[in-house]
C-alpha cells in the first residue's frame, strides 16, 4: 500500500489539495484531490478507495455499453464523508453517452460505503472529494486515467 501510494504521489494522480473553509461550520471541513497536496494519510485512503471502485467497475461493466460497443471518457467528482458513506457523486465532464455516465455513477454507488477516514484525517476533515477521469473501453473494461 505504501509503495502504491508513493507511486501515485510521484505521478501527480490521486493527490489531495486541502481546503479548510474558514468561517464555515465544523461540518464543512473539506479536502479535494489535486496534484498539489502531499498528505500521506489521504493519499493512502485515495489508493484504497480507487482500488475498490476499479474492482467493482470491472465486475459491473454496463451490459448496454458492451452490446453497443460504446467507449468513452468521463470525469466524476465523488464526495465521501468521514464515516465512509457516500455524500455525493456527480459528473464533472460527460462521456457524451448517458449510459456510460450513469453506469460510472452507479459503480461508485455500488462500491459504497467506503472505509472510514483514518483518525488523523477524520480529525481534520468531514468530507474528501475524489475526482478522477474514468474510461469505458468498448466492452474491454473500466479504467482510470
Amino acid at each position: 500500500l505504501i509503495a502504491r501510494s508513493l507511486a501515485i504521489a510521484s505521478s501527480g494522480a490521486g493527490l489531495i489539495e486541502e481546503h479548510s473553509m474558514s468561517g464555515q461550520p465544523e461540518s464543512q471541513r473539506t479536502a479535494y484531490v489535486t496534484s498539489r497536496t502531499r498528505d500521506f494519510a489521504l493519499i493512502a485512503y485515495k489508493s484504497a478507495w480507487f482500488d475498490k471502485v476499479m474492482k467493482i467497475g470491472n465486475i459491473n461493466y454496463p451490459e448496454e455499453a458492451r452490446r453497443q460497443g460504446l467507449s468513452g471518457r468521463l470525469q466524476l467528482d465523488v464526495a465521501i464523508r468521514a464515516d465512509g458513506s457516500l455524500k455525493s457523486v456527480s459528473i464533472k465532464h460527460s462521456s457524451g453517452f448517458d449510459v456510460l455516465d450513469e453506469a460510472a455513477m452507479h459503480i461508485v454507488e455500488l462500491a459504497a460505503p467506503f472505509a472510514p477516514f483514518p483518525p488523523e484525517t477524520a480529525a481534520r476533515y468531514d468530507v474528501v472529494h475524489m475526482t478522477n477521469w474514468w474510461r469505458f473501453d468498448d466492452g474491454a473494461g473500466f479504467s482510470a486515467q
